[in-house]
């Protein structure tokens, strides 16, 4: 969160304006009423950012928070932007804006996608088959992305990645599946990212998975209930 503007102000409403800003910066707050976004944000993505700023936005029109050039102020405590870390979930600030939107999850907008999810979860939940041990949900603390894995009797047929973050599906080519270890390789068109994946299964609910290529280490999935 960033600050420009000086008091005093009044709002109306909260114009919204897209600008170039360096990744590390998604939105900026102003103390005239106005969201900074940064342009380059997926429509999902800008959404869960508006949800924070308009925090930002609210604690300044009931008083609690206002800002200069030097100091950030919170209910009459100023904070010295030199020494801040601005944007800290532990500033006060921050915090009431973090904890008011951590159960916004970014929205499904798409009715596609709603319908991709569930006919996800029908599929999955239909396989009965030998195969059924690797058939199913996964999902990763380290990614925003789901990895659903399809098996019939015989083989395992389809290996995809789901981000409702992102808004896509990334599939993996099958390249080998044998002794309840799979191998794949995946390729985002989207940024030439490229790996191959060996899926081991540990348990009923886990996956060791290792990454070589453009990514290289050791991930854990945990099956998605």
């Amino acid at each position: 969160m960033a600050f420009k503007i000086i008091p005093p102000y009044k709002i109306i409403n909260t114009p919204i304006y897209h600008k170039d800003m360096d990744n590390n910066t998604l939105g900026l707050a102003n103390n005239n009423g106005t969201i900074l976004l940064n342009k380059n944000l997926s429509p999902i993505k800008e959404a869960a950012v508006v949800d924070h700023e308009m925090v930002h936005i609210n604690q300044m029109k009931r008083g609690d928070l206002d800002y200069d050039d030097n100091n950030v102020y919170w209910e009459g405590k100023a904070y010295s932007r030199n020494t801040m870390k601005e944007g800290s979930k532990k500033l006060p600030w921050e915090k009431e804006a973090y904890d008011k939107t951590k159960k916004i999850k970014l929205t499904i907008k798409s009715n596609q996608m709603k319908n991709l999810f569930i006919a996800l979860l029908l599929l999955v939940s239909s396989q009965l088959f030998a195969q059924q041990e690797l058939s199913g949900l996964w999902e990763c603390e380290k990614s925003s992305y789901l990895t659903t894995i399809v098996a019939s009797e015989y083989a395992v047929l389809n290996v995809f990645n789901t981000s409702f973050e992102e808004y896509r599906v990334i599939p993996e080519k099958i390249i080998d599946y044998k002794n309840n270890k799979l191998i794949t390789n995946l390729k985002n068109t989207h940024n030439g990212y490229a790996v191959s994946i060996e899926y081991s299964l540990q348990n009923d609910d886990t996956i060791l998975c290792t990454y070589t290529g453009d990514l290289t280490g050791d991930f854990i999935l945990t099956r998605l209930k």
